[in-house]
């Protein structure tokens, strides 16, 4: 049984066009009628009497917005609600198919996003994931990241950054960096391997002299190693 809680966002702003020329990225008090104080999203299942026993939450401060224009703040907020849906399905079916082997099992995860960085360019957006299903040894934890057009309030994808040869660059940086760190025997033995299939698109963030790429706990290194991140350039020699 399904249940969608979400939001304090009620975006029925599509008529927020900007006339003349745009004004300068701060707070747009149109903007708080729209998104409110923050963005906040909660699903969860629930069993025939009506008990949770899993939850998703993710929330977003309202500063994260104040660097947008209107429109472009609203296009942020419909791109993260996206992604909490989509991700918040998928953890939640997830949880539904561990609770066929643990019927009392109850988990919760929250997402909390914060603004890491922005410019003239990008708007650059970082989130802490923790979940905890009971009786598990330890909780997990996520990193997050998301980069937005600072006009336009379009995700950009690394590769935007990078251009096209970006995998041929960034992974070979990564296991260079581990090496010459002397670092390699703290990471899984097919690290070459493992850095491309693990990378997301929502764990990677950016700000005006780097690009950092974060992994989330056992993806490239045993668990006790955390959310491994690496920090190269971000305008690479041409």
């Amino acid at each position: 049984m399904r249940k969608y809680l979400f939001l304090l966002l009620l975006a029925l702003a599509l008529g927020l066009s900007a006339c003349g020329s745009a004004p300068e990225p701060g707070p747009d008090p149109e903007l708080d009628n729209v998104i409110g104080p923050s963005l906040f999203y909660s699903s969860a299942r629930q069993d025939e009497a009506g008990q949770a026993w899993a939850s998703f939450e993710m929330s977003v401060p309202h500063e994260v917005y104040d660097v947008f224009h209107g429109g472009a703040a609203l296009t942020v907020s419909d791109d993260l609600m996206a992604f909490a849906e989509g991700e918040s399905e998928a953890w939640l079916d997830e949880q539904e198919m561990l609770r066929l082997e643990n019927p009392t099992a109850e988990s919760e995860f929250t997402l909390d996003l914060t603004l890491f960085y922005h410019d003239e360019e990008i708007v650059a957006v970082t989130g802490d994931g923790y979940s905890y299903v009971s009786g598990a040894a330890h909780p997990n934890i996520y990193a997050y990241g998301f980069v937005f057009d600072a006009e336009t309030g379009q995700r950009i994808a690394i590769g935007q950054l990078l251009g096209e040869d970006w995998q041929e660059k960034l992974f070979p940086a990564i296991v260079k960096q581990i090496n010459d760190g002397g670092e390699q025997a703290l990471y899984f033995q097919d690290l070459e391997t493992l850095l491309p299939e693990a990378f997301r698109e929502e764990g990677w963030y950016a700000d005006g002299d780097s690009v950092y790429v974060a992994y989330n706990p056992a993806e490239i290194a045993p668990y006790a190693l955390g959310t491994p991140c690496f920090q190269l350039p971000r305008r690479w020699q041409r």
